[in-house]
């Protein structure tokens, strides 16, 4: 056998080799992540021919939903008769910010891999606007699939789809059952960086749409006391109107597994979300994550190589404005916190943007707008009804940590 047999004969086995190992995961889908949306998104299969991008998002309740462009480009399904209409929205914006869209009570089949899956109905919206996403719509993991288990591969970036009937969780994995529909209870122990210490023993809705690691959205007086107004807090502006707080802690997970960096989120005010206590995806990124309703359990198998995503558009919470009757961009809340150089500057709230970069407010078009916000330096220029001016440079108007 010559070299160039031998080659040959190397490089089939090779293919061949290659071609075994993917037909061992015909159930396997490959997700990216966006930093500037932190979405995930996997490619699904319609109706046995069209391919779908949807953004994988447990908070979204189990259920399935299209963008209206989509449906209307891709006629796989009857859209004539709708069985309601209601109006669709995320429950982190006012409810005044939410769209029109359409129920249908018609049972979706669509295949992640070679799994089929259904989803008891259908909504359409204009998710792609709404969301400024580039995605076809979202999905999360249908109620009382008790016949999968489902595998979010944060090591490879994958999603699998197991039988449960043949599964067996990962020997290393923590393992948690469910006390209701995706909430799960955590022992952590959180130090600060002043050495102040606390143990919670909480319960947490998982939300893998939602990129933060923990966000308290309704927290206790106990949660209140210990994090609220604590010097080491970052202030930072939330996709919605108003904001977080960010507080950087050491946790200690289940005894012995230690997250340092972990980031831990309280609002200015409630949102419209039931849950008191969110897990999102910059958590679940330490582990592979295994979601089992047969059993009622979580499995977290910890990973070596855990990277946050982050969204390098994220701006720093400095103020929020509002229009006043006549025209007028007001200053509408101003915090005090530490590192605030609008308000050690003497801005307060009721004064009014005059100018930013020697540009007059009222004058501003949509191309200025762009281009002050791709600007290095922004210098502002605050006037108040006496007459007084307030000019504040900030150089740096995003968050690089979140």
């Amino acid at each position: 056998m010559n070299s160039k047999t031998i080659f040959l004969f190397i490089l089939v086995c090779t293919l061949a080799t290659t071609v075994c190992s993917c037909n061992q995961h015909p159930n396997r889908s490959y997700f990216t992540i966006n930093p500037e949306n932190r979405a995930i998104i996997i490619p699904v299969l319609l109706n046995d021919s069209i391919t779908a991008n949807m953004h994988f998002d447990t908070g979204w309740n189990g259920s399935f939903t299209l963008d209206s462009l989509f449906c209307a480009i891709n006629p796989f399904i009857d859209l004539n008769s709708p069985d309601s209409s209601f109006k669709m929205g995320s429950s982190w914006s006012p409810s005044y910010l939410s769209l029109p869209g359409s129920f249908f009570k018609t049972l979706q089949t669509i295949k992640i891999g070679d799994v089929n899956l259904t989803y008891q109905y259908l909504s359409v919206f204009n998710f792609k606007t709404y969301f400024n996403t580039d995605a076809d719509g979202l999905l999360g993991i249908p109620y009382q699939d008790t016949t999968h288990v489902w595998e979010l591969n944060f090591e490879r970036n994958y999603l699998e789809i197991h039988q449960a009937n043949r599964f067996k969780m990962p020997k290393n994995c923590y393992l948690l059952p469910f006390a209701e529909y995706l909430e799960i209870q955590i022992p952590m122990h959180i130090e600060c960086s002043n050495g102040d210490t606390i143990t919670f023993n909480s319960q947490y809705f998982i939300d893998t749409g939602m990129p933060q690691d923990i966000v308290l959205v309704h927290p206790t007086k106990e949660e209140i006391d210990f994090f609220y107004e604590r010097d080491d807090a970052v202030w930072i502006s939330s996709g919605a109107p108003g904001y977080y707080i960010r507080h950087i802690v050491r946790s200690t997970l289940f005894d012995d597994f230690i997250a340092d960096s972990m980031r831990i989120y309280t609002l200015d005010s409630s949102r419209r979300i039931s849950y008191k206590r969110l897990i999102g995806q910059n958590f679940l990124k330490r582990f592979n994550v295994f979601f089992d309703l047969k059993k009622g359990q979580l499995g977290l198998q910890p990973i070596k190589n855990f990277q946050r995503i982050v969204n390098p558009n994220h701006c720093r919470y400095y103020f929020s404005v509002k229009y006043s009757p006549t025209g007028q961009l007001l200053v509408d809340h101003i915090p005090d916190y530490n590192g605030n150089l609008y308000y050690e500057a003497g801005v307060r709230s009721g004064d009014e943007i005059f100018s930013m970069n020697d540009k007059i407010n009222r004058d501003l078009t949509y191309e200025d707008r762009l281009e002050l916000n791709k600007a290095d330096t922004l210098r502002t220029v605050f006037i108040r009804d006496g007459g007084e001016r307030i000019m504040v440079s900030t150089t740096d108007k995003y968050d690089r940590e979140d």
